[in-house]
């Protein structure tokens, strides 16, 4: 019988228990991975499993911000302080390298084009000691809740690109040129939120899992 389930339940999500057991942790939610492996196994769905994480760790998160709200919104701010420091920093000595982009890609190789490549790659990479300095921050202003801070800081960092996004996009309707702008502008946008998480949670480290 119990081989029966297995094959018709399939195992959990694992994207969704490894949410559940990284960010509710500190939520105290992570008695609640065993309970939901239990319900999936006796026949609910993977959708089920996946409204159930997610309904978890709002809700996890908003009784978080409710007990530290001051710290909480000072660790967010204090996170794109750092970013907005940056962008103006990058945007000052960097813009060159964004001049004509879409005329560059056409001719890549050119003595300009491989100088605008480069430029490209020395901005993305700055982005690494970016990413790392500005989770340092948030997780060492807000520590009563470090991974829920953390994906706040994500929110945030990514509710910030979606009027200019928007506009490339609109942008895009009447010239295809603005393609090639957008397209950086979206892969800048997940390249970022995701080596914020990476190094939030390496900065954060097993010795302070239990937090």
């Amino acid at each position: 019988m119990s081989q029966l389930v297995q094959l018709t339940s399939g195992d959990p999500p694992r994207l969704a228990r490894w949410l559940l057991e990284r960010f509710g942790r500190t939520l105290r939610l992570g008695s609640l991975v065993g309970d939901l492996d239990e319900e999936h196994a006796d026949g609910r769905s993977r959708a089920w499993y996946w409204r159930q994480v997610v309904g978890a760790l709002v809700v996890g998160y908003s009784r978080a911000f409710r007990t530290h709200s001051i710290s909480f919104i000072l660790a967010v701010a204090a996170g794109c302080a750092v970013t907005i420091a940056w962008q103006f920093a990058s945007n000052f000595v960097l813009l060159p390298v964004y001049d004509n982009l879409w005329r560059i890609r056409q001719h890549p190789w050119t003595g300009v084009g491989v100088l605008q490549l480069s430029g490209l790659l020395l901005d993305r990479a700055s982005v690494f000691g970016l990413c790392f300095v500005s989770a340092w921050v948030v997780t060492r202003v807000h520590r009563a809740h470090q991974r829920a801070v953390l994906v706040a800081f994500v929110l945030a960092l990514t509710a910030q690109h979606i009027p200019w996004i928007a506009r490339l996009a609109t942008d895009l309707l009447g010239n295809a040129r603005f393609a090639t702008y957008l397209e950086y502008e979206i892969i800048g946008v997940l390249f970022h939120g995701v080596f914020v998480v990476a190094s939030g949670l390496w900065a954060i480290g097993p010795s302070d899992s239990q937090k």
